[in-house]
């Protein structure tokens, strides 16, 4: 089980049909099992919809790249744009109570992403590197 896979997304809602695509052909490609299959397809859809909706402001001109790689026993995610940084670390651990509680809007995608993924990597850009790139990756049992 290997391969290394790229996809490019507009930043738009209705790009996310060809997301989950890109993730059912990984993950059948590499036998990887329905319940990962629809895990990490959330988890990487809340990843994108925060992208989309704050770092871009919904702005289709610009784009999200994904890569993947599968490794034994691992499947890793970078997800790049060229947006606000925001690190997600920053806000973890999402106390699911305390959302609740407040009646807060947002906060659950980052919550979602901390509970389906097993790493949760940040970099923001800098003067040696124009884009983000958040890591994700995924043990697979």
């Amino acid at each position: 089980m290997s391969g290394k896979y790229k996809l490019v997304l507009k930043a738009d809602l209705n790009e996310l049909d060809k997301l989950r695509d890109f993730v059912k052909n990984i993950c059948y490609e590499n036998n990887i099992d329905e319940g990962n299959l629809f895990k990490i397809s959330l988890a990487l859809e809340e990843a994108c919809v925060n992208l989309i909706k704050h770092s871009y402001k919904f702005d289709s001109s610009k784009q999200i790249s994904i890569y993947s790689k599968v490794e034994k026993g691992k499947i890793h995610f970078t997800l790049e744009d060229y947006g606000a940084s925001f690190d997600p670390r920053e806000v973890l651990p999402i106390e699911i109570e305390q959302i609740r509680k407040k009646y807060q809007k947002g906060g659950m995608g980052i919550f979602l992403i901390s509970q389906i993924m097993d790493e949760i990597n940040y970099t923001p850009k800098n003067k040696n590197s124009p884009s983000n790139k958040l890591e994700l990756t995924k043990i697979l049992e």
